[in-house]
């Protein structure tokens, strides 16, 4: 069973992604956080196999929130990868993102059930 964090400022939005995740993942385990910094102390405290998380939030931004799991991931307490959701991914977003090992990907927001099953599956097969 894989375990998935969501974290995303709008309520909305993690619903939508948490029913195109059960869709391809049926007995998926998901966490959602509408603050990074909740998803974070989850996620420091619980195993997790996947990390969504927007970049644009109130608080900490997703580019605060990569930059502390970093930390998580490079020690080793934590070895899921993060990608990146945005409405608006910009050629620095991308060249920003390939600095962390944590980061798998860049995903556009406004992705479909089909482009979310494609990447599940093929992190399943990891």
């Amino acid at each position: 069973m894989k375990k998935i964090v969501l974290i995303d400022d709008h309520h909305i939005t993690n619903k939508l992604h948490e029913i195109f995740i059960l869709e391809s993942l049926p007995d998926a385990e998901i966490f959602a956080f509408t603050d990074a910094q909740e998803g974070l102390h989850f996620i420091t405290n619980h195993q997790v196999d996947i990390i969504f998380c927007d970049l644009r939030m109130p608080i900490m931004t997703g580019w605060e929130f990569v930059e502390r799991y970093e930390h998580l991931y490079l020690s080793g307490r934590s070895t899921a990868p993060v990608y990146i959701l945005s409405d608006s991914l910009s050629i620095r977003d991308h060249q920003k993102a390939e600095q962390y090992k944590s980061v798998e990907c860049c995903v556009p927001k406004a992705f479909d059930a089909s482009q979310l099953q494609q990447l599940l599956h093929l992190q399943a097969s990891n």
